[in-house]
């Protein structure tokens, strides 16, 4: 009996599918991709679907306004320069490639190329009604020897005259001097006590003296009532001169030989609100009873809870030369 009952429990039988029951719940749709019904009659009139049904005149007249607006964006260039060597003698056979962004209905918009080389004067010009746009991007000036200044290269869809071009400069290539060149950064009160740097042969130098060659002062008060305070910057040549450098882009490759004063000072104040583009300032130098020029810059430092300091970089030339590249 007992083997029996085993036969009967080993003896191999089909397997059953197993049925899974699932509950009659309708199947959820992904909103992103499920269609959207369109209505017979919309609910906005003044949607584009209503005007190419319902007024295909408005439509027109709703894409002729359109095509002029962005057609409006394009202006005839009329644009005149001059390449000119590192001692500002005309440079003629130089390459130019120059790019145009042009608009037009319905697309992002096209880039106009446009090359030029220019003439035993160094003088080029885009001045035909067939290229439009709004604005003359240089891309590139190139002549055997030469390298291009550095400049600013985004210009409007206007610029210069027949009789005033807009310079682009352009150095020799074997026109380099023994610069003394480095980036330092000296701590400053913020009071207004002097800070005293001094030129050495390895560079701009801190000095505790009561006078070295120059100084920097830099005032910033307590703040009052969570404003920002306002503050103030000096810099002051003990023995020689300063000159700001307005243009942020320029290469500053050769220092001026006028135009220096011993002290330049700036205030922001409401009367003369900030309105550049940081707390950077460049000025050309030189000292009188070394005869030496260069270039510096200043980055003001400074933060509420922090002490200040400011962060320098500069290049000099101890040869008596203006250049400074």
């Amino acid at each position: 009996m007992l083997v029996s009952v085993l036969f009967w429990i080993l003896w191999p039988r089909p397997v059953q599918p197993v049925v899974e029951h699932k509950s009659e719940v309708p199947p959820r749709v992904n909103p992103s991709s499920a269609p959207v019904a369109q209505s017979a009659q919309p609910a906005n009139p003044s949607s584009p679907q209503i005007l190419q049904q319902g007024n295909p005149e408005k439509l027109k007249q709703a894409q002729e306004r359109s095509a002029k607006h962005i057609e409006a964006l394009n202006k005839d260039i009329d644009f005149y320069g001059q390449t000119v060597d590192q001692d500002s003698h005309p440079l003629p056979g130089v390459q130019i490639t120059m790019v145009v962004p042009h608009f037009l209905p319905g697309i992002d918009g096209m880039s106009i190329h446009v090359n030029r080389t220019s003439d035993a004067n160094g003088l080029f010009d885009i001045h035909d009604a067939t290229v439009t746009g709004d604005a003359v991007d240089i891309e590139g000036m190139s002549k055997e020897g030469y390298t291009l200044e550095p400049c600013h290269r985004g210009l409007g869809p206007t610029g210069g005259a027949p009789g005033n071009p807009m310079i682009f400069r352009l150095w020799r290539d074997d026109i380099k001097e023994p610069l003394i060149t480095g980036q330092r950064s000296f701590d400053v009160r913020a009071d207004g006590s002097p800070c005293i740097l001094s030129v050495a042969s390895n560079g701009f130098v801190q000095s505790d003296a009561p006078r070295g060659d120059f100084s920097l002062r830099l005032n910033i008060p307590q703040p009052q009532d969570g404003a920002h305070p306002n503050w103030s910057f000096e810099f002051e040549a003990a023995n020689g001169g300063i000159a700001e450098e307005l243009d942020p882009s320029a290469a500053m490759y050769r220092a001026p030989e006028g135009g220096y004063t011993n002290l330049f000072r700036f205030v922001l104040d409401d009367a003369h609100p900030w309105t550049r583009s940081g707390s950077k300032f460049n000025f050309y130098f030189y000292l009188a009873d070394r005869k030496v020029y260069g270039r510096i810059s200043f980055d003001l430092m400074f933060f509420r809870n922090k002490p200040p300091y400011i962060r320098t970089e500069y290049a000099i030339n101890p040869t008596g030369s203006r250049i400074l590249r």
